[in-house]
């Protein structure tokens, strides 16, 4: 169940940056989508902490994943992003148009993943043995396997996505 609200976030993240030519409305939407998913994962857990517990779960699990102790932390995506792109875009005709806002919607989606991961571990640890740098390369390792998929999925949603979109604003489409 955890992992669904993370994939259902993280597509929902990138579809919406995307798609988005503004910069500050994708951070905007990214933060707004991570504060809900990190919500509803304290949910599915089954907590109700008090909110000065809350206010540190959230600060400790936005820490890990937005603060990187070093390099080490990016070696493994320096080597895997770049890769992935390329893929990417060979699946997706006329994807070099978009390419910019496409990036940015892969950065995203993999920061909501990672969000996702360590929010996970910290509520199964219960914030104790919680080891920012041992979760952060978890998250990391566990990103960069889900993103590909997500991805895919999300760019053969997206046809279906824009339609929606424009029938709410045009009306039923023939």
């Amino acid at each position: 169940m955890a992992n669904d609200i993370i994939h259902k976030n993280a597509t929902i993240t990138f579809l919406s940056t995307a798609l988005s030519q503004n910069g500050r409305l994708d951070g905007l939407s990214s933060l707004a989508i991570n504060f809900k998913l990190v919500r509803e994962l304290i949910q599915n857990f089954g907590y109700r902490p008090k909110a000065i517990t809350l206010v540190k779960m959230y600060t400790s699990i936005f820490a890990t994943a937005l603060i990187a102790t070093g390099l080490e932390d990016f070696d493994e995506l320096e080597e895997s992003l770049p890769q992935l792109g390329t893929s990417l875009l060979g699946t997706v005709p006329g994807l070099y148009f978009v390419l910019g806002s496409f990036t940015q919607g892969i950065s995203n989606a993999f920061l909501t993943l990672r969000i996702g991961y360590i929010a996970v571990d910290y509520l199964l640890t219960a914030g104790q043995d919680f080891i920012r740098t041992e979760t952060r390369k978890s998250a990391n390792r566990k990103a960069l396997e889900k993103i590909g998929p997500l991805i895919k999925h999300a760019t053969e949603m997206l046809p279906g996505y824009l339609r929606q979109a424009a029938q709410q604003i045009i009306g039923p489409i023939s």
